[in-house]
């Protein structure tokens, strides 16, 4: 068994490659996990608790667009935001799943594959996890021109200083 996400810059598209002994094609499959962390890591001066915050936010909402896409479109299982972080660059974020598996399994792949790059590599400057059933990467940058009709998350609103979000609720 054998598999790849690979990506075409000059067409803007990702595309998964995958070769198996077994009938396992319409199935959700989790294993192997493959692992791009980046090699760097996020300036530890900065708010590493509102980046989090902001970041789980941005991940919720490209589950939501990967797994939301209606079943005809040509987007199925696929989602890329840009999203305007507090106290750091430009966030970009693109998830994938194979248009065989269900909305349900694309969303428990994604959350998968958020969840072991977290446990792994918190802290690094964006990354990736590929899985032969779906693709997570985020960074700082874009990355092979899948940010041309991307949805746009406007900047969080500015915390006002002294106060917290228990504060507010």
């Amino acid at each position: 068994d054998s598999f790849t996400w690979d990506k075409d810059v000059e067409d803007n598209v990702s595309c998964l490659v995958r070769s198996s002994i077994h009938s396992t094609f319409g199935s959700l499959e989790l294993e192997p996990a493959v692992r791009y962390p980046s090699p760097d890591g996020i300036d530890p001066s900065k708010n590493m608790t509102l980046f989090e915050q902001e970041w789980d936010g941005m991940v919720n909402r490209t589950v939501e667009a990967a797994t939301g896409a209606e079943t005809s479109s040509v987007l199925k299982y696929h989602g890329a935001i840009e999203a305007e972080f507090t106290e750091f660059e430009n966030v970009y974020m693109l998830m994938q799943c194979t248009p065989d598996i269900t909305s349900q399994d694309c969303n428990r792949c994604l959350r998968a594959c958020v969840t072991l790059f977290k446990n792994q590599f918190w802290g690094r400057r964006g990354g990736e996890v590929n899985r032969p059933s779906c693709f997570f990467r985020w960074d700082f940058y874009t990355f092979h021109g899948a940010f041309g009709n991307v949805t746009r998350l406007p900047s969080p609103p500015a915390q006002e200083k002294g106060s917290s979000a228990t504060d507010k609720k």
